[in-house]
């Protein structure tokens, strides 16, 4: 099956990489700003971070399972995909920052990457992004809400984190199996 794909600071203790956003509102602002012990600092700035970016690496991932014969379920990330597309453009709206998702497609762009050789942890971790997928709501139907009661982006801060905590989590078994 393949998936239908057409239609900051560094620093800090620890040298933990840091994302800082701050969420537009008069009344309740919302301040995004975690540190990562392992992952961010180790993948590199120029690493993909778009979605396009990440779509384009499936692509490459499905033609080379193809040509291997050795073909995996990708379509389990689409709605995930699709949830984190939607947190992108409400983010869009409310954070002072372009680029408030590259730490999250960048993240997810290696693990693929790094997992993609290993069959039985790339099942396990596509399995996981659908159980994400699966629980995540689709943002955009709650746009008049979170522009109607601004302290939902609370809501939005803590899936935001939580995201990130998981790819750390996730980066960290990847690159240091004895954990």
């Amino acid at each position: 099956m393949q998936l239908d794909l057409l239609s900051t600071t560094e620093g800090g203790p620890g040298n933990a990489t840091t994302v800082s956003m701050r969420m537009a509102s008069h009344k309740y602002p919302v301040d995004l700003d975690f540190r990562y012990p392992h992952h961010e600092q180790n993948i590199p700035r120029s690493a993909p971070s778009t979605l396009r970016d990440v779509k384009e690496a499936i692509v490459k991932m499905q033609e080379r399972q193809e040509a291997q014969k050795e073909m995996v379920n990708m379509t389990r990330l689409q709605k995930f995909l699709e949830a984190m597309r939607q947190l992108e453009a409400i983010l869009d709206e409310s954070v002072n920052s372009k680029d408030h998702m590259a730490p999250i497609w960048r993240s997810l762009h290696f693990i693929l990457q790094t997992s993609s050789t290993m069959s039985s942890s790339f099942d396990k971790i596509l399995e996981a992004y659908e159980n994400l997928g699966d629980k995540l709501p689709y943002f955009l139907q709650f746009r008049a809400v979170i522009d109607m009661h601004p302290e939902t982006r609370v809501l939005l801060d803590l899936i935001y984190k939580n995201i990130l905590e998981f790819h750390d989590i996730v980066h960290g078994l990847l690159t240091h199996p004895s954990m």
